[in-house]
């Protein structure tokens, strides 16, 4: 069995928590919890307080949980725990205020097809409401509804790519290119991002995953290419045009040269 303890601020877990458990220089390895199942296994708790002298009338009664062990056994979360009830009257006999405190026990079960034992449970108790009545031969009934928050997770592990961010200025002859265009494309050719330079010939590219890429950069007529290389966490700078061609098809294919003078054309 598995204790926890409780109190009346406890709610419906959310496990929404990740944790990092290791890291390689590209990637985080993260073990998130998956939800299985969840569920409210609304509890009634009944039973009888017995008192020497007759009860004049209730003034108040404070049901607590105090602890909760549970189990898994073939799709279902048996649980079982402890309550704390406090009570305030008045004695019949003499009229005199007086308060006692008893512990009660109670057990249930949720069901959740998918659990299995091995599996995080959390399990989580509220009292609802508590109603009780009271006769002439010293007793009080007591009803106690309870919210039991029922959730069972498994980990999963992922492994998460690390980012970076690609940086530059475009110059030509020292004056800076606003508008240029720069393009990234993975080693597949693939376009992953595209950007324009501001008004001061700079450009960034964000979140960017390590990896080898090509970075284009095109503007007036004048081209150039290079492949850069990401590494996690690294900030890469990448400035142009150092060495600009004025024929694009001599350093690109010819469905990036398109590309390339179709967005230059509408800017």
């Amino acid at each position: 069995m598995s204790p926890q303890q409780m109190g009346e601020s406890c709610q419906a877990p959310a496990p929404t928590t990740i944790t990092t458990t290791g890291m390689t220089s590209a990637y985080y390895t993260l073990t998130v919890p998956q939800v299985i199942g969840d569920v409210n296994a609304q509890t009634e708790v009944d039973y009888t307080m017995h008192f020497h002298r007759g009860v004049l009338r209730v003034e108040s009664i404070d049901v607590r949980p105090m602890y909760v062990e549970w189990d898994v056994i073939a799709g279902k979360v048996m649980f079982h725990g402890k309550l704390r009830t406090e009570i305030l009257y008045v004695t019949g006999e003499h009229y005199v205020r007086d308060r006692r405190d008893e512990i009660v026990s109670y057990a249930n079960y949720g069901v959740i097809p998918q659990a299995v034992p091995g599996q995080n449970v959390n399990v989580c108790v509220k009292v609802r409401g508590v109603t009780w009545d009271t006769d002439q031969h010293a007793r009080v009934d007591i009803h106690v509804l309870l919210d039991v928050f029922i959730t069972v997770t498994e980990s999963v592990t992922i492994s998460v790519p690390l980012f970076s961010s690609i940086s530059g200025q475009v110059m030509l002859n020292g004056v800076a290119q606003a508008n240029a265009i720069i393009a990234l494309y993975d080693p597949n050719g693939v376009l992953v991002a595209f950007t324009f330079t501001t008004s001061s010939g700079y450009y960034e590219f964000q979140t960017i995953a390590p990896g080898t890429y090509t970075i284009v950069a095109a503007i007036s007529g004048n081209y150039e290419s290079r492949s850069i290389t990401v590494t996690a966490n690294v900030p890469v700078k990448a400035n142009f045009f150092q060495s600009p061609t004025t024929t694009c098809a001599n350093i690109l294919s010819t469905s990036t040269c398109s590309f390339l003078n179709g967005l230059l054309g509408v800017v």
